[in-house]
């Protein structure tokens, strides 16, 4: 009687888990809508010791602007600003690591950011091990490092355009939006 009980007191439990599995990395229900509103973000060369303890890496997984202060931290972002002789450059921290986290960028052809509405689905088409010259007008999906959601690990995805350069002061413009569901290679809000 007494394993009937538990068995029963389980059924709910099990509910919510496996709802919140559901629910969690691919939700296109309309529990977790999203905006695809760009936000805009500066960022500073990590190549200038004058600009070191500024934030030159991006983490689109929480999404947010980090300061790298080494190599050892590329677990905590998905690409890093560099610059060499006035050219900008997106490198993944994949390259800094020297393996592959699956952060990756790829340049894409598009007239806004409206226009992307989906990432590659081919895991070639991403830059993981090398940086990405960058220019102003250039578009690129972002694929970030794996990291947990709920029950696995997984990557999230987002669309980027850089706004401007300045080889003066040593910072890159950029405006991204983010899908905020892991493992979502939409990148466009349900129903858009």
């Amino acid at each position: 009687m007494d394993a009937v009980r538990n068995s029963r007191n389980l059924l709910p439990l099990l509910t919510l888990v496996t709802a919140l599995a559901a629910v969690g990395c691919n939700d296109t229900t309309g529990l977790n809508n999203w905006d695809a509103t760009p936000d805009t973000v500066t960022l500073y060369s990590a190549s200038r010791a004058e600009l070191s303890g500024l934030q030159s890496g991006f983490d689109f997984t929480s999404p947010r602007a980090v300061i790298v202060e080494s190599v050892s931290t590329a677990e905590g972002f998905d690409f890093v600003v560099t610059d060499q002789g006035g050219s900008f450059l997106l490198m993944p921290s994949g390259a800094l690591l020297a393996q592959s986290n699956r952060a990756g960028l790829a340049k894409v052809p598009a007239t806004d950011l409206t226009s992307i509405r989906q990432a590659p689905s081919d895991t070639a088409a991403f830059e993981q091990k090398v940086a990405v010259p960058v220019q102003p007008g250039d578009f690129l999906v972002v694929r970030s490092r794996r990291v947990s959601c709920l029950l696995s690990t997984a990557s999230y995805y987002a669309k980027m355009q850089v706004l401007a350069v300045d080889p003066v002061g040593g910072t890159l413009r950029f405006a991204y939006a983010r899908n905020p569901f892991c493992s979502n290679q939409s990148l466009v809000p349900p129903g858009s």
